[in-house]
């Protein structure tokens, strides 16, 4: 599914694709419901084998998340999506990655920004993101631009991804807020603990 379209790699999209054929397999959500549910596009990557190296469409990862997220976090979709990410980066911090993250030079939420500015060029195929901080107001922030295409969910899943790398792998107590102050952009505001 090489696609020239914004998109993102197979292998963040595979666990989302696993947990919706595992809706299915356990009866949390028919096969006719999640048919009706996903267009075409979103059924022939949950039906095929994906290449964790390939490109596969952000709008269908955006919609299997919200399949994930009205299914199984029904009582408090917020939270599930921040839970998502913070496990995906804790599964990253349990392979290891940590230690490179921890071993880096500079300011310690300049190296939160440094990471998530190198996994969005390896994780995303559209976007830039650039970390600016204001030390004077200890406020940090990751500021993407060009970020059109980025599904709403999946902000709310990177907003749990940065605070797990923040305070899990960087050991760092802050807070980690998102919004979409236009269409095209989104800001990542890390604020550490007082």
């Amino acid at each position: 599914m090489g696609l020239a379209g914004p998109s993102i790699k197979g292998s963040l999209i595979q666990t989302v694709v696993d947990d919706v054929r595992a809706l299915v397999e356990r009866k949390a959500m028919s096969r006719q419901a999640l048919d009706a549910r996903l267009q075409a596009a979103d059924l022939r990557i949950v039906d095929s084998k994906l290449d964790g190296a390939r490109w596969y469409p952000i709008d269908s990862y955006g919609r299997l998340i919200e399949v994930l997220r009205d299914t199984e976090g029904r009582s408090d979709p917020r939270q599930y999506l921040l839970q998502r990410g913070m496990r995906a980066a804790n599964r990253l911090i349990d392979l290891g990655m940590y230690r490179q993250i921890r071993s880096q030079e500079g300011q310690p939420f300049a190296k939160v920004g440094d990471v998530m500015i190198t996994l969005s060029q390896n994780i995303y195929n559209f976007s830039i993101w650039r970390f600016v901080s204001d030390p004077e107001d200890r406020i940090h922030r990751l500021e993407v631009s060009e970020a059109k295409a980025f599904p709403e969910v999946s902000r709310i899943v990177v907003e749990g991804f940065i605070e797990a790398i923040t305070t899990r792998g960087f050991k760092l107590p802050a807070h980690v807020a998102s919004a979409r102050p236009t269409p095209d952009t989104m800001v990542f505001t890390l604020t550490p603990h007082a």
